[in-house]
């Protein structure tokens, strides 16, 4: 959909462990992150995702799973553990950033009732452009990112624009991926802030983390409501528009590999007895 990145704000690090949250507008978020980090060149198979359990029923999921991603949704204790052994020993592992949405889903209506429903029986603010942020996974998160070295998060603000025809879609409908996939006649917009943050500036108990990441998506929040009236970020900007070859590469990449994946699922098909048990497999 000829898709561009505009960014503002700060620069991301070309090197070094990193900490990457985003603040979840649509399902596509993941596919535009991906796609501005191959960009700058930190597209190179080392991140690390979090990634909700119903994508692992999709074969771009099996593939995921099988590189060691960390998949949630089982409940939150299952899931901290998961996340807790999935952000250990990252390096050694090839990976050199973990990239989350701290808010757990997209924001849309029945999302939005039940954030509100928590933010007022808790006495949080009242967000009206982003989620509140669930805590457990950046705290956990973040302790391991310390323990390996890690000194920055980078925070990523999305907005779609309603000038561009990807934005009106993503802004209607928060579900729909085909967006990406289809063929526009003009360039497509998607706006990024990029702000690095000293992790040392979070804070070192769970209490002190905790209140920085509500904050933060108060200032996530604010930006939004800057960039609904403005159409965009504040601050000079930088459009980045990844090359045709490059993103080639990766699609024959990818194909070859999801063929690899359907050959072996195929291959023991007769020993399966159905979804469930190709799940278990993985």
């Amino acid at each position: 959909s000829r898709i561009r990145i505009v960014t503002t704000g700060d620069s991301v690090p070309a090197e070094g462990l990193l900490g990457i949250t985003a603040n979840h507008q649509a399902y596509a978020d993941s596919f535009v992150i991906s796609y501005f980090l191959r960009c700058i060149g930190r597209a190179n198979g080392g991140m690390l995702w979090v990634i909700w359990r119903s994508f692992i029923m999709f074969p771009l999921g099996w593939a995921s799973k099988m590189c060691e991603h960390v998949f949630v949704g089982y409940g939150k204790d299952r899931d901290l553990q998961a996340t807790v052994r999935g952000c250990q020993n990252l390096l050694k592992r090839g990976f050199e950033s973990v990239v989350f949405f701290p808010e757990g889903s997209v924001k849309r209506p029945s999302t939005q009732r039940k954030s509100r429903e928590y933010t007022q029986n808790n006495g949080l603010p009242d967000y009206h452009h982003v989620l509140c942020p669930k805590t457990g996974a950046f705290c956990v998160i973040t302790e391991a990112l310390k323990a390996q070295g890690c000194t920055e998060y980078v925070d990523i603000t999305i907005g779609f624009s309603d000038a561009s025809a990807v934005g009106r879609v993503w802004n209607a409908n928060p579900l729909d991926l085909w967006a990406i996939f289809a063929v526009a006649p003009e360039p497509q917009e998607v706006h990024f802030h990029v702000q690095r943050i000293p992790i040392a500036q979070i804070g070192e108990s769970e209490e002190a983390q905790r209140a920085w990441l509500f904050a933060q998506f108060e200032v996530k929040d604010r930006l939004l409501d800057n960039f609904h009236r403005n159409g965009h970020f504040p601050g000079p900007s930088h459009t980045f528009v990844p090359g045709a070859v490059p993103l080639l590469c990766d699609l024959c990449v990818w194909l070859a590999a999801l063929a690899a994946l359907a050959l072996a699922a195929r291959s023991l098909a007769p020993s399966l007895n159905g979804a469930s048990d190709l799940v278990s497999f993985l």
